[in-house]
């Protein structure tokens, strides 16, 4: 960190210096446009020094932003989550020329990860190759660079931003704030809908998965490493992460909430009372989401209260013409195709021209179906493959580590189970994120672990409280 700011000072003045290059090479600018740039490109160098990896947050929460008031404007110049994605790029670059250590790009930044890599873009291959049959060009295509740009970038993205426990730790931090300020926009939002006279949806699917592995960030990870200030930020922020989850109404993300949070506690919590810490947990998880939904029940033009009707229709065995009925008619024509072309499928965005005869965006809202019915066998092969490598990945973390960073585990079961109610393969790009990070934390801790000496290793194996500089890889 001295490095760091030694290089600080020299940087912001370089960065200064370009202010009366950039008027004589733009004399008839605005001035204060220009002093802006040059503060903003001194902000992203600092930022790429002091706390790069917060700027991966940037890209997963962009498509939440888009529709935020002031930024929807830019959205119709740039789309914001490319622009996302060029600032962290940008930041990957200058982390790589004016940090404290270099980074090898290639290869040395995936060793110990070149299986998962390599299933990942088989993975992408097959759906590439499956464009040159599909019957919906348009989307298929989207489909195919988005896969391979988007989620490509946020596979390989954490293996240069993520380098140590810290790095981590910032990233757990700034999702979670991203994750409130999420869940204030939300409840802002729903006032805005419920005085429209217009008939508008107030479910955010995306925003409740972000705010539901907020949530398992919170609870199972030391987003800030004082213990004083993590007991204050969950008393803080948690509520409002619960309630923002309600707010979203998306049910997939609140299902996968719960059984990622049960997955986690059972998995990870060591201490004493389990039962009793469980069902504590639970109640006061209980009473704020039921505080935000006597809150939000009459809101959203009725949305809240039809969604949870529609619920319990379904669990009385009634018939529902909502939005949980018409995927279950997504998932019965999917079963129903995918056995008329089982080998290769339909093609990369094929199911929405076989469902409703349109080259559009449309999909089953099933991650294993979409693939099924679009890439056959051979897309769910890759795809499970791919699912294997990055679980055998994480259980070689848990070995190394215990239970310290067990929450990666649990937010890739949230992942993938959320991606079995909604989405499509470019909306599952958190999959791809959070494999990333799986693997690039095992990259650090492999490399931490073999600078440990002997006796600090027994340590390790066994289970003991190490030395101190064993970085917290040991409980």
């Amino acid at each position: 960190m001295e490095s760091l700011a030694r290089r600080i000072p020299s940087v912001v003045i370089v960065a200064a210096l370009c202010l009366p290059v950039l008027v004589l090479l733009f004399p008839h600018s605005d001035p204060s446009i220009l002093f802006g740039a040059v503060v903003g490109v001194s902000g992203l160098i600092a930022g790429a020094l002091y706390w790069p990896a917060a700027f991966l947050v940037l890209p997963v929460f962009a498509p939440q932003l888009k529709s935020l008031p002031g930024l929807n404007s830019v959205q119709s110049h740039v789309d914001l989550t490319l622009l996302a994605l060029f600032g962290a790029g940008l930041v990957i670059l200058l982390h790589a020329i004016l940090g404290s250590h270099r980074i090898q790009f290639v290869p040395g930044r995936f060793t110990g990860s070149a299986k998962q890599i390599t299933a990942f873009f088989f993975f992408a291959m097959v759906v590439a190759a499956s464009y040159m049959y599909t019957p919906a060009p348009h989307y298929g295509g989207e489909k195919v660079i988005r896969l391979l740009l988007i989620g490509g970038f946020f596979l390989l993205a954490p293996l240069y931003l993520i380098n140590s426990e810290e790095d981590f730790r910032q990233f757990g931090f700034t999702f979670v704030v991203f994750a409130v300020a999420q869940s204030f926009a939300l409840f802002a939002r729903v006032g805005r809908v419920s005085a429209s006279p217009e008939d508008q949806d107030v479910t955010r699917i995306g925003a409740g998965w972000l705010i539901g592995m907020a949530i398992l960030l919170l609870l199972f990870f030391r987003v800030v490493e004082s213990s004083f200030w993590r007991k204050a930020l969950i008393l803080v922020a948690l509520p409002c992460l619960i309630a923002g989850l309600i707010a979203s109404a998306a049910r997939g993300a609140i299902f996968a909430t719960l059984v990622a949070s049960l997955f986690l506690f059972f998995k990870a919590y060591e201490g004493r009372n389990k039962g009793l810490v469980l069902i504590a947990t639970t109640a006061v998880g209980l009473l704020c989401a039921g505080v935000a939904f006597y809150l939000l029940r009459g809101m959203g033009n009725g949305k809240y209260a039809d969604k949870l009707s529609e619920i319990v229709e379904m669990t009385e065995g009634h018939e529902s013409s909502g939005s949980a009925g018409k995927r279950l008619a997504f998932y019965q024509a999917a079963v129903s195709e995918i056995p008329q072309r089982p080998l290769m499928g339909l093609g990369v965005g094929g199911w929405s021209v076989y469902y409703y005869g349109k080259d559009q965006r449309n999909y089953p809202h099933n991650i294993l179906l979409e693939i099924g019915t679009e890439e056959g066998l051979v897309g769910i092969f890759a795809f499970s493959i791919f699912v294997v490598a990055i679980c055998r990945a994480s259980r070689t973390l848990a070995s190394f580590t215990g239970t310290h960073f067990a929450v990666l585990s649990g937010l890739l079961l949230f992942a993938l189970s959320a991606a079995m109610f909604s989405g499509d393969l470019d909306d599952d790009r958190l999959v791809w994120l959070w494999s990333g990070m799986t693997l690039a934390v095992l990259h650090f801790a492999q490399a931490q672990l073999a600078e440990l000496s002997f006796k600090q290793r027994i340590a390790f194996w066994a289970h003991q409280p190490a030395p101190a500089n064993t970085t917290g890889l040991a409980r």
